[in-house]
């Protein structure tokens, strides 16, 4: 199943899913349901919390209720994507912004630097064998 259309129009949405999953991908539960310590009981199933506050982008969904849940759990129907797993996880391994190039534009202008990932290991020699 492909990841709904409405979940790629943010970055931030990949990584509520990144998160969500991440104790399923870690093996430590079948079902990302299965995580107290997640959101995704309040999210997907609607189960109250008193430390779970919904954020802008799951209200965006549809100002539907039971709507808005089905179309959360759509999302972790879909298979995985590696190439967002990696991206996201080579932004935190380097504490790099995750976003779009514009939005990579805007964090350099703000600090006035590049944000590029450094390059690991020795600099290269000029001179070649």
């Amino acid at each position: 199943m492909d990841v709904p259309c409405w979940c790629r129009q943010s970055y931030r949405t990949t990584c509520y899913w990144y998160i969500e999953l991440n104790p399923v991908r870690a093996v430590m539960v079948a079902n990302p349901a299965d995580c107290r310590w997640l959101s995704y009981r309040c999210n997907a199933e609607g189960n109250p919390s008193i430390i779970v506050t919904a954020h802008d982008l799951f209200l965006a969904i549809s100002p539907n209720a039971g709507e808005r849940r089905r179309r959360y759990r759509e999302l972790f129907c879909a298979e995985s994507n590696d190439d967002e797993i990696k991206e996201i996880r080579s932004a935190t391994t380097f504490s790099m912004p995750l976003g779009s190039e514009r939005f990579k534009s805007d964090v350099e202008a703000m600090l006035g630097r590049t944000i590029e990932q450094p390059h690991r290991g020795r600099p290269e020699s000029g001179m070649r064998a």
